[in-house]
């Protein structure tokens, strides 16, 4: 099969502006932590960088529904002596070449209305959503309840 000229170009920009909003964003220290067989809910920690010169919206946040029926960006904050989590429904704004840490007892995704439990040693899909569209598939590996919390539990 042949294209022309104008379908081979808009190919090639198409793929070109892909790649290169891929490349804004990249993922590290991704990881969940395993629940109890019965668990409803759990949490993923990771951190996000920005490598562009302009800030990054992260809008949301998704993973298949035979894992979680609902997945929310959430932040943990100090209110009346209490610590409480919140949904962050406008999701994060990554500043240019910065980084943004969800962390256990501050920033973190939620997985809500788990299928199951999070089991150690197996790996959860996600697709995060950027506001231009962006998508930007990874998977984080279960872990060790205490895995990179030391002592604090927050879920």
């Amino acid at each position: 099969m042949r294209l022309s000229f104008p379908v081979c170009l808009c190919l090639g920009l198409l793929f070109g502006v892909c790649t290169s909003a891929l490349a804004q964003v990249s993922v590290s220290d991704g990881w969940a932590r395993a629940t109890f067989p019965m668990a409803k809910t759990g949490a993923i920690y990771l951190t996000l960088s920005n490598q562009s010169d302009s800030k990054l919206h992260l809008l949301s946040v998704k993973t298949p529904s035979d894992i979680a029926k609902e997945v929310q960006i959430h932040t943990t904050e100090m209110t009346d002596g209490m610590m409480r989590m919140r949904q962050l429904k406008n999701g994060i704004v990554i500043a240019p070449h910065s980084e943004h840490e969800f962390v256990p007892g501050g920033d973190h995704i939620m997985l809500i209305g788990l299928s199951k439990g999070l089991e150690k040693g197996t790996r959860i899909p996600l697709t995060l959503l950027f506001a231009d569209g962006v998508e930007h598939e990874i998977n984080v590996e279960v872990k060790h309840q205490d895995s990179g919390m030391g002592t604090k539990s927050h879920h």
